[in-house]
Parts: structure tokens; C-alpha cells; sequence
């Protein structure tokens, strides 16, 4: 029963102690580098989705022009033999 109170008593001046620790350092300071972490990639990250939408459109782009085939209809010759 002594160590769980001695543990309970040592586990609760930890926790005051970890109150007064400032974890804060210079770069969280920055409440922008906070909401956007990743600001420096944002320039390389929308020249790749750029190239990749090229990419895709030159891909998918019809090679020849999209025109229906002309459809010519024959009448036959009925009652007419070649010799």
C-alpha cells in the first residue's frame, strides 16, 4: 500500500514540476509556421500537381479529331448481270 501512495505522491510532483517547463521554443513562437508547417513546400508541391495536370491533359487528348466516319449507303443494282 506504501508504494502506490509513494508512487501517487512522486507521480503528482512530476506533474507540478512539468507545470512550470516552457516547451516552447523560437519556432513555435511563430503562430505561422504553427497553422502552415509546410509553407516552404508550397511552391515546389504547385509546380508538380502543375506538371502532373499537363501531364494528364496531354495524355488524354484525342489524337485525331473526334468526327464521326462518313457512312455511305449503296443501292444495289438488282437485275443487273455482268458477262
Amino acid at each position: 500500500m506504501s508504494y502506490i501512495l509513494d508512487a501517487l505522491k512522486k507521480a503528482e510532483r512530476e506533474r507540478e514540476m512539468a507545470q512550470f517547463i516552457n516547451y516552447n521554443n523560437k519556432r513555435t513562437q511563430n503562430k505561422w509556421l504553427l497553422v502552415f508547417p509546410k509553407i516552404r513546400s508550397m511552391p515546389w508541391m504547385s509546380i508538380i500537381l502543375a506538371m502532373n495536370v499537363l501531364l494528364l491533359i496531354l495524355l488524354f487528348w484525342p489524337k485525331a479529331p473526334l468526327v464521326a466516319p462518313q457512312v455511305y449507303i449503296v443501292p444495289q443494282n438488282v437485275g443487273w448481270v455482268s458477262e
